[in-house]
């Protein structure tokens, strides 16, 4: 076992994570890391919400997957960077058309 293993109080709460934060503490979360609210937190939640869906279906396909964990913080920094680096380069993009599009969701959430 690494060093970090045996000495990061954190690294077994990172590595097994099994639930999905919920969505008030998400918002906590998302207000935390500086996200600006329009970018509409109940998609950002939506969208994080579907991609641990999606990471469940390759840990069962995939036993080399199962045995990774996700960093939740850092999966939705991801989220938070691809929604907003594609709302600056497609200004043209209604926002309110993207958040109930779920080809999109499905595009930000690709991990």
């Amino acid at each position: 076992m690494s060093f970090y293993k045996q000495n990061n109080f954190l690294y077994s709460r990172i590595k097994d994570v099994k639930e999905i934060i919920p969505e008030q503490k998400y918002f906590e979360l998302l207000k935390f890391l500086g996200t600006k609210v329009e970018l509409d937190y109940s998609f950002l939640y939506s969208t994080y919400c579907f991609a641990l869906s999606g990471l469940d279906e390759m840990k069962d396909d995939n036993p080399i997957v199962s045995s990774m964990g996700v960093n939740q913080v850092l999966l939705t920094i991801y989220l938070i960077n691809e929604h907003s680096f594609y709302l600056r380069t497609h200004k043209q993009s209604n926002l309110s058309n993207l958040i109930k599009d779920e080809e999109y969701k499905q595009f930000i959430a690709s991990i």
